[in-house]
């Protein structure tokens, strides 16, 4: 019986052995986890930026991505300038407006027209007004372009214009963009406005 109780003594050693081994070894990892996000919270931010300074990170961010930045807060605020009419000088409400449908090719276009001149744009004066067809494969072709008989209102107003339609206007889908040119207090400018679009047809 001696014999046989002296193995099963030390397998029990081993067994408390590699127990206890377990446990410290828990105990230690998890001061160790604890002490490496004790280290981070103190000092991440700081390793992260001298890193990026030694791998040259920061400058990179500072040239391009700055750069790039910049460009899209200034398209942001350009796009949002047009939307609210601050850099506008007319609105045309294009939800509103329409082309009689169909025309044909040298017949006439008779467009209705919900359009005013914002706050900026009442100190400027209309000189001339031009349109431009593009046909449904993105081709323009330049229309007439006539003096301004009077000034846009200040107010949404319903306005009605004909314009003669280019000979030689292919059938299908077109759309005509509106060119405004203005003599402002800053000099001149150029504003357009559209596509109104409509179809074409050629004559039976």
């Amino acid at each position: 019986m001696e014999d046989v109780q002296v193995p099963v003594r030390k397998i029990n050693a081993i067994a408390v052995f590699l127990r206890d081994a377990l446990t410290i070894g828990a105990v230690v990892s998890a001061a160790l986890s604890f002490a490496a996000f004790v280290v981070w919270a103190a000092f991440g931010a700081t390793l992260a930026r001298q890193a990026s300074e030694v791998l040259g990170l920061d400058q990179l961010a500072t040239r391009a991505d700055m750069a790039a930045l910049h460009a899209r807060v200034d398209d942001v605020a350009r796009r949002l300038g047009e939307v609210s009419g601050d850099n506008q000088i007319t609105v045309v409400d294009l939800s509103r407006s329409f082309v009689v449908s169909p025309v044909t090719p040298g017949g006439l276009v008779d467009a209705v027209i919900y359009a005013s001149r914002t706050e900026r744009g009442q100190a400027c004066i209309m000189i001339s007004a031009a349109i431009t067809f593009e046909t449904q494969d993105g081709v323009r072709i330049p229309g007439p372009e006539r003096a301004a008989a009077s000034q846009l209102p200040a107010t949404m107003t319903r306005l009605r214009f004909q314009y003669p339609a280019p000979k030689g206007l292919p059938a299908g889908r077109t759309g005509i963009w509106m060119t405004g040119h203005y003599d402002c207090p800053w000099g001149r400018a150029v504003e357009e406005h559209g596509p109104l679009t409509f179809m074409v047809e050629l004559p039976a």
